[in-house]
């Protein structure tokens, strides 16, 4: 049997709907409510192994499951849906119609990638045992991976049967993995280029003082542009060079041109600290600070102008490891920071165990503060976290001035983004500081802020 797109009132017949349930009244129930609706290919399983079993012998539309207290398969679904189908899981996976108790507090998801849902009658207020924020995270990152899904929160047939109908609204979309493109470089491609440095160049991103909007700082991005693809996105070049384990080769690459940038500021009697991305296979190489030292010393910098970023990109297998060079880094005066907070592996636990100075909070992140409260709570916690732990804390991928005003009255004083300033080639940047330093008038601040650290 086909999967149907999008189904009218005569088509729930032709549907196969199976329900997840390991207690056998509530599977009883939800049975008869489908059948009630002219739904009669119907079957039941108690548990995640038994489902994998069935969608190897069967095709199912709809998936139904209760989330409460006692059963976590429910939450675990869409996990265990993607292990079963793997990478062709967006077409093949059946829809998912997550029930909630009449306690369980759910929230409506505003999701731009949830089905259209039906209309909560009482709303509940309080929960039992699970936290609202958790599982509206949950259910709004099931959508964003690709799963067409919706929660209901009453039990009668007509609003299941409006929810099987939200469902099938929408249509499913294949997964387009990024390297099955055609206008991917090869590695070779990436090879010649760390080994030449054609069409590779170094950018700046200003950082300010969210204050006044000085530039008090800024990161050193790596740009590439190839004679046949064009511009060639860091989240392609990144995966590469590390595949390829020439990791430390971008690294000199990049390192180079940042000592290039620092001399001539230091011609200039200025002194901005800029710094440099590094993968954890980077930091641990043996005698790293020790030659990134040497380097400093003979191009005559203050090791405290070159500022050392962590990147979340590879995984950290040692933390004992990573703890000795960061360690040593700092021994020698430069400064060290956890970049990406709040997204893939740069964690608390590393802010706990790792001497860091700064902490930059995901972009991500940042770009909710629009929108979800939760996110400007996240925000405001990190930011009294690293007061008490005598870190800095910059904000990254501020794009809207009201974003930039919402961190001021969080409290965050550094950042970085389009709203203040788009990464720049190099006589931009240098241009750029050799006009604030000589302006005579000081750098003008941006629309005022309380300068006070409260949730909002």
């Amino acid at each position: 049997m086909n999967s149907i797109v999008a189904c009218g009132p005569c088509e729930l017949d032709r549907l196969h709907v199976t329900v997840l349930e390991s207690d056998i009244p509530r599977a009883a129930r939800l049975l008869s409510i489908l059948r009630s609706l002219g739904i009669h290919q119907l079957s039941v399983v108690s548990g995640l192994q038994d489902l994998s079993l069935q969608l190897s012998q069967t095709q199912v539309d709809v998936l139904v499951t209760e989330i409460r207290p006692a059963s976590n398969d429910g939450l675990m679904l869409p996990s265990a849906l993607k292990m079963h189908y793997g990478s062709a899981c967006s077409l093949q996976s059946p829809r998912i119609l997550w029930l909630a108790e009449p306690l369980l507090p759910f929230t409506e998801l505003v999701e731009q990638h949830t089905a259209p849902r039906p209309r909560r009658t009482s709303p509940p207020t309080r929960g039992e045992g699970i936290s609202v924020k958790a599982l509206d995270a949950h259910a709004q990152l099931a959508c964003a991976a690709g799963f067409i899904a919706t929660t209901l929160y009453s039990f009668n047939a007509q609003a299941v049967c409006d929810a099987m109908h939200a469902l099938f609204a929408m249509p499913k979309i294949a997964n387009r993995p990024l390297h099955a493109r055609n206008d991917v470089p090869s590695e070779d491609d990436v090879i010649i280029a760390l080994a030449t440095g054609e069409g590779l160049r170094v950018v700046f991103q200003p950082q300010h003082d969210l204050r006044t909007g000085e530039i008090i700082a800024a990161e050193a991005l790596v740009r590439w542009r190839h004679p046949e693809y064009g511009d060639i996105s860091p989240v392609v070049l990144i995966p590469l060079v590390n595949k390829l384990g020439l990791h430390l080769l971008l690294f000199s690459f990049v390192k180079a041109r940042v000592l290039e940038v620092l001399c001539s500021l230091q011609s200039m009697q200025m002194e901005i600290p800029i710094s440099v991305n590094a993968s954890v296979d980077t930091l641990c190489t043996v005698g790293f600070s020790a030659r990134l030292g040497d380097r400093m010393m003979r191009a005559g910098l203050p090791n405290h102008l070159l500022k050392i970023e962590l990147t979340e990109d590879i995984p950290v297998m040692d933390e004992l490891c990573l703890s000795a060079a960061l360690n040593a880094l700092k021994i020698r005066g430069f400064g060290v920071s956890l970049d990406d907070f709040g997204s893939g592996s740069a964690t608390l636990r590393q802010i706990a165990r790792m001497p860091f100075d700064e902490v930059k909070i995901d972009g991500a992140l940042i770009r909710d503060l629009d929108t979800k409260p939760t996110a400007r709570r996240v925000i405001a916690t990190t930011l009294a976290l690293a007061r008490r732990l005598n870190m800095t804390v910059v904000a990254e991928g501020i794009e809207t001035e009201s974003c930039r005003i919402l961190l001021r009255r969080l409290g965050c004083t550094n950042g970085q983004g389009f709203v203040l300033s788009r990464p720049m080639e190099v006589s931009d940047f240098l241009s750029k500081l050799t006009a604030q330093r000589q302006s005579s008038v000081p750098p003008m601040p941006f629309s005022s802020a309380p300068d006070v650290v409260r949730d909002i």
